[in-house]
């Protein structure tokens, strides 16, 4: 179910390639090079920019739609004092729409996945507050199954279930954006070891794997 994966290996330019071999690539264009500094196997956002695809993410919508299913991936160290609803990963068009979104807001880590029957992906599923850790490398994992059954996982560990009923019939081929909102608005800073998105809903014994393995 692996749609695109970023693994920010570049060490230097404009681009963050899709290694997940799945085509066509949807490789990221950085927005802003003065407001990121590359690491070994990381990216750190400094200043507000966004890190986007530009065309449409197609592959993650037709597959989601498949599917009915949806899980998206992220290993960061972020900051804790941002603005409102802070878009770690996103597909979407702007602020208002979306077809799935990993968020950081206050002290709490928030998912969103779009259904015929919330073209807003709300109610949102969250994370406790207190989950935000300023540095600490933190594993996010947000997933819905096809039974609408959503859950959130914080380095390996399940802190939030809920349900939101409806298909994914409804989604749009929006662009992936990392960091920001498409369009911008909503820029989160920190940084990036590792980002994935599937089109299947990983199982907690999954989720546990790819917390044990790492991040690079």
């Amino acid at each position: 179910g692996l749609q695109a994966l970023y693994e920010f290996k570049e060490a230097t330019g404009l681009t963050v390639a899709d290694t997940s071999g799945v085509e066509p690539a949807l490789n990221l264009t950085i927005g802003n090079l003065e407001a990121v500094a590359w690491g070994a196997d990381s990216l750190t956002v400094t200043a507000e920019t966004s890190i986007s695809s530009g065309e449409a993410a197609v592959k993650i919508e037709v597959a989601g739609e498949e599917s009915d299913e949806a899980t998206v991936e992220a290993w960061i160290k972020t900051t804790a004092d941002l603005g409102d609803y802070a878009r770690i990963v996103t597909v979407s068009p702007d602020q208002n729409s979306r077809d799935l979104a990993l968020i950081q807001q206050g002290q709490s880590y928030l998912g969103y996945f779009r259904t015929s029957v919330s073209s807003s992906g709300r109610p949102l599923i969250d994370t406790p507050s207190g989950d935000v850790v300023a540095g600490e490398l933190t594993h996010l994992v947000a997933t819905r199954g096809a039974d609408g059954t959503r859950r959130f996982y914080v380095n390996g560990v399940l802190r939030s279930r809920s349900v939101l009923e409806g298909t994914k019939d409804n989604w749009s081929a929006y662009p992936l954006t990392l960091a920001n909102e498409n369009g911008g608005g909503r820029h989160w800073l920190g940084t990036m070891h590792q980002v994935a998105c599937y089109t299947r809903s990983l199982t907690s014994d999954e989720v546990a794997q790819n917390f044990a393995a790492g991040a690079d």
